[in-house]
Formats: structure tokens, C-alpha cells, sequence
């Protein structure tokens, strides 16, 4: 296989706690709280960009 091709799991190395760990943090874009309209998912994605974009800018790239 090329690189970049999908893989079995077993040739990628994955174990099944890693996969299970996988499963669990995919779950997140599912779950939802009461106090806010977007999955956890969708608003740590957001906080990152933002806590990337933040550093961008304070160094002086982009």
C-alpha cells in the first residue's frame, strides 16, 4: 500500500485501548450540555483554533 492509504487497523499499530480511546473521544461530537447549544466536540475545537490563533498572532506569524 501507498502511503496515506487506509490500513487495516492491525497495521497501523492501533491497539484496542487505543481504538476504544478513539471511540470515546469520537463520542464527543454527540454529547451534548445543557448550558450551551454545540456538542463538547464542536466547542473544544473551537477553544483550540482560538488558543492557536491567539499564539499566531502574539508572535508575530500569519
Amino acid at each position: 500500500m501507498a502511503d496515506g492509504a487506509m490500513h487495516p487497523v492491525g497495521a497501523t499499530g492501533i491497539t484496542p485501548a487505543v481504538l476504544a480511546l478513539f471511540r470515546e473521544l469520537g463520542d464527543l461530537k454527540r454529547i451534548r450540555s445543557a448550558d450551551a447549544p454545540s456538542s463538547i466536540a464542536e466547542r473544544l475545537f473551537a477553544r483550540a483554533w482560538a488558543a492557536l490563533f491567539r499564539a499566531a498572532s502574539f508572535s508575530g506569524v500569519g
